[in-house]
């Protein structure tokens, strides 16, 4: 594990870099693009300063919250192809006005042809931050012409007289500022003629930061508290309720880091794992003995129909048994998901780690990954990640590798048990894991690669520090320049 963190870990280090290069968005939350209309979405024909953007040109405007505050380092520019100016006349150009809403520039979309797409960049943003992306407006004029809306690489088609007529925004959820800091908007080319103020407005509501804060550490808050748990051995493991527990010491209570306290306990004092003050690299964990250890988190988090993923750090020592051990499990027939090491000597499944997962009707797994015991039983620190995207793909990966992948679409129904979440053993305390976890994190989301990533070179770099991080970074960091980050819009609560 260690050779293959050592190789994986650069990129990863790279990116949580590139976060803190950029400063957080201010507190209000909502960043106002005036391209050319009033908050309140009525037309301002009146007093306005009409200024032409032609050719290639770009022009930039001054941004603000919708609390009147400042958008510090936050601005926005916008560009078009060649074309003529802002006015009905003047084919193809784009525009920009002044003195609408206390904001000395405001950015507008105009006359955008069948053959012109223009462009607003807003740059700035602290790299993987989200936002929701609302576009709204369209003056009556000319002809009902559907034009194609875009957002990072996201597109939306609609009519630019319906648009005007409904004043309906045009939603892009959950758009992360790519790799640069930026969220580039997108609108034509249309299908026929011109449109003055195709768009006319912009909003930009802030969602969250990236998934790792400015510390280093996962945001508890990212994405509207889409993580669900993180139990970490170097902070809040209990002895008793309130005694932090020592070296060689029995853990009884095992502290959500979440904001959701779901907290593992194990009433039985004989059934409870070790503390090890210094497991690996000086860090943590819980010992379980393989035989009767587990922490039972109680009846809760049930998938239903969203989406997920789960990270664990453990190691597990080599030994040769038929059988299979459960490192996370909350499941009642197939109505379960589970991570598991899978061992020699069962019937129809290779070695190595498993995510399983069912609604009660259908089950599928991924999994066979890391099946070699000197790769996977060796001693050393791995980092599980199983990812679940609903009705779609299911994904198995190991320190960051390639994962072992299965097609879930048959999997409809909801994944809901009246079973206990448990942390080294089955829901039934059977199936119980021998070694250590160090770790635990679970999103209601499967994430995208580079917040997957993301995570797992904090793990990567809290757990298996060699070699130098800022070798490692500086070479992560050359790989990562020009690459656009993706992000899938299903975050949900």
């Amino acid at each position: 594990m260690r050779d293959s963190l050592r190789l994986c870990c650069g990129i990863g280090l790279c990116f949580m870099a590139v976060l803190l290069m950029f400063a957080a968005p201010a507190s209000a939350a909502v960043l106002n693009l005036n391209f050319g209309e009033s908050s309140s979405g009525q037309e301002i024909n009146n007093g306005e300063t009409w200024n032409n953007l032609i050719g290639s040109s770009g022009t930039t405007g001054s941004l603000q919250y919708s609390d009147s505050s400042a958008a510090t380092g936050i601005s926005a520019t916008q560009s078009v192809g060649a074309g003529g100016g802002n006015n009905s006349n003047d084919a193809n150009g784009a525009g920009y006005v002044t003195g609408l809403d206390s904001v000395t520039t405001s950015l507008l979309f105009a006359n955008v042809g069948a053959s012109r797409t223009i462009t607003a960049t807003v740059s700035g943003l602290a790299v993987g931050s989200l936002w929701d992306v609302d576009l709204y407006g369209g003056l009556s004029s000319y002809a009902a012409t559907n034009y194609t809306f875009g957002v990072n690489g996201s597109s939306q088609t609609m009519n630019r007289v319906a648009l005007y007529n409904t004043h309906a925004p045009l939603p892009f959820t959950g758009v992360a500022a790519n790799s640069s800091g930026e969220i580039v908007i997108s609108v034509g080319p249309g299908s026929v003629g011109n449109a003055t103020k195709a768009i006319e407005g912009a909003s930009l509501t802030y969602v969250s930061g990236p998934i790792i804060g400015s510390g280093g550490d996962p945001d508890p808050d990212w994405n509207g508290n889409a993580m669900q748990l993180w139990l970490k051995a170097d902070d809040g493991v209990e002895k008793s309720a309130g005694v932090a527990a020592g070296d060689g010491e029995t853990v009884q209570y095992w502290r959500d880091k979440s904001n959701n306290t779901y907290d593992a306990t194990q009433s039985n004092s004989g059934k409870r794992p070790k503390f090890v003050a210094s497991a690996h690299y000086g860090k943590p964990a819980l010992e379980f003995d393989g035989g009767d250890d587990f922490l039972d988190l109680g009846d809760v988090l049930d998938q239903e129909k969203n989406d997920f993923t789960i990270f664990t750090v453990f190691s597990s020592p080599f030994r040769s048994v038929s059988e299979n051990e459960r490192l996370l499990a909350k499941a009642s027939g197939s109505d379960k998901y589970e991570t598991c090491i899978f061992r020699e000597g069962h019937s129809s499944i290779d070695e190595g780690m498993y995510i399983f997962y069912g609604d009660g009707s259908n089950s599928g797994y991924a999994g066979g990954v890391g099946g070699d015991y000197s790769k996977l039983l060796d001693g050393s620190l791995h980092i599980s990640t199983s990812v679940v995207d609903f009705e779609d793909t299911i994904s198995q990966y190991l320190d960051g590798g390639t994962p072992a992948t299965a097609d879930i679409s048959h999997i409809t129904g909801s994944q809901s048990n009246s079973s206990s979440l448990c942390i080294g053993a089955s829901s039934s305390g059977s199936y119980t894991f021998q070694g250590q976890i160090a770790e635990i994190l679970m999103y209601q989301a499967a994430l995208s690669d580079s917040d997957r990533q993301a995570v797992e070179s904090y793990l990567m770099t809290k757990y298996a520090p060699e070699p130098s991080a800022l070798v490692l970074a500086l070479f992560g960091l050359i790989g990562l320049l020009g690459r656009a980050r993706r992000r899938r819009s299903d975050q949900g609560n």
